[in-house]
């Protein structure tokens, strides 16, 4: 459309953005750059047992398609039952699985350049919230505020795994600001990269206004502004220190309880 209408589109190739949407793909990445990697494998739920996999994985253990948005790929088996209804629900599709390491989950915005990379700071990730009407897994905001409580190696070694993958997306010709979700082993404060996002992501609004309302120049406007030219890359790449510098700033995403559609006829009711 941007094409056909004479608009200049600040984008990546869609073929490389589906590519990298694909969680195969990067847990391959994650095993060639050397970086840490929850221990897990392919398969088909059809072709599982629950006790057998249990016995591998732990009595709780996570499933995910290899594509998924917001919690939609994920279910988290705990039981006979619950893995007879991901079975029922995934169907033939391979499944990654993996151990259940609990809640605790870190989010963090970054820019891949042509010659370095920027990484914002990071925030607690909300999901399965059951005030905000949310089931496990599923994304509903983020916090910024309580990720000053984590361990300063945990968010330094997050910090380093996001430009190392930054430098692998420079290297495929990926360009511009995407995210990553990281799951925290609470045992031993291991960060373990498990979601690539190619992409502005839920985290990225409130960030940039957090940014702009502290006088500070926003990440993704250093993106847009460096993509259109009017800024050097250099000159982005100095401001490193005052994108990691922590911000105040949260925000919530509630579910509508109700099903089908709504009428709206005045006040939008909460998630909707």
């Amino acid at each position: 459309f941007a094409s056909e209408t004479g608009y200049e589109l600040f984008a990546n190739p869609p073929e490389l953005t589906a590519w990298l949407n694909d969680k195969v793909n990067f847990l391959a990445a994650l095993d060639d750059l050397g970086l840490a990697r929850i221990r897990g494998r392919w398969g088909r739920l059809t072709e599982m047992r629950y006790r057998e996999t249990a016995s591998e994985m732990g009595t709780s253990f996570v499933v995910q398609l290899a594509r998924g948005t917001s919690g939609s790929g994920t279910a988290f088996i705990g039981s006979e039952q619950d893995h007879a209804a991901a079975g029922a629900r995934f169907g033939v599709s391979p499944v990654w699985v993996t151990p259940d390491l609990g809640d605790l989950s870190v989010n963090i915005n970054a820019i891949a350049m042509e010659d370095g990379v920027v990484v914002s700071c990071p925030s607690v990730q909300l999901a399965g919230l059951s005030m905000l009407c949310s089931q496990r897994g599923m994304y509903c905001g983020n916090d910024f505020v309580a990720a000053r409580d984590l361990p300063a190696a945990t968010v330094g070694d997050v910090v380093e795994q996001t430009a190392s993958i930054g430098r692998w997306l420079t290297s495929l010709g990926f360009r511009g600001l995407y995210g990553l979700d990281f799951v925290l082993d609470t045992s031993s404060s291991k960060a373990y990269a498990v979601d690539l996002n190619p992409r502005w992501q839920g985290s990225t609004a409130p960030l940039t206004l957090a940014e702009y309302k502290a006088g500070r120049l926003p990440l993704a406007v250093a993106d847009m502004a460096w993509r259109m030219g009017a800024l050097g890359e250099t000159e982005v790449l100095r401001l490193q220190d005052e994108f990691s510098r922590p911000v105040r700033a949260s925000h919530i995403s509630l579910r509508c309880r109700a099903s089908g559609w709504s009428e709206v006829a005045g006040n939008l009711r909460p998630g909707v």
